[in-house]
């Protein structure tokens, strides 16, 4: 019988380990774009990029911003190797919305393409910020 569950473990420098049994799943970015990731999945290793780390527990879905890293994934076991992970209580919201605004003037007084992918980088960054910490309601993105 297959098992219902994973095991899933978030390692960061900062915040050290955050462990979860998470019954339905979860959903990684990966560099070649959201990986959803069931119990009983086959092993593989992938490089995570900046941006939403869902989880799906009791029916009930939290996400975490993620700055990038490594998952690794075994049938019953997660391990996330982040750079960086930031919990919705752990978001300024007033400091995201600056940093989205900072990044649109950036963008729109653009100089050179070092500048441009710098100020996207960046914008992406605090809509992800922007997202979790509103919960995905306020700014267009639907609940997964």
């Amino acid at each position: 019988m297959a098992a219902k569950t994973l095991a899933v473990e978030i390692l960061t420098v900062e915040r050290g380990m955050i462990k979860e049994e998470v019954a339905e799943g979860l959903v990684v970015p990966t560099s070649t774009g959201e990986m959803g990731i069931l119990p009983g999945h086959a092993h593989l290793i992938a490089r995570l990029v900046p941006g939403i780390l869902r989880l799906k527990k009791n029916g009930a879905t939290s996400k975490l911003v993620i700055s990038g890293g490594y998952v690794e994934v075994s049938p019953q076991q997660v391990t996330v190797l982040a750079d960086a992970v930031e919990a919705p209580e752990d978001i300024d919201l007033q400091r995201a919305l600056a940093a989205k605004e900072r990044a649109l003037a950036r963008l729109q007084h653009r100089t050179d393409s070092f500048d441009i992918a710098l100020a996207q980088a960046a914008m992406r960054r605090a809509m992800n910020r922007i997202n979790v910490a509103a919960g995905g309601r306020q700014y267009g993105q639907r609940e997964k």
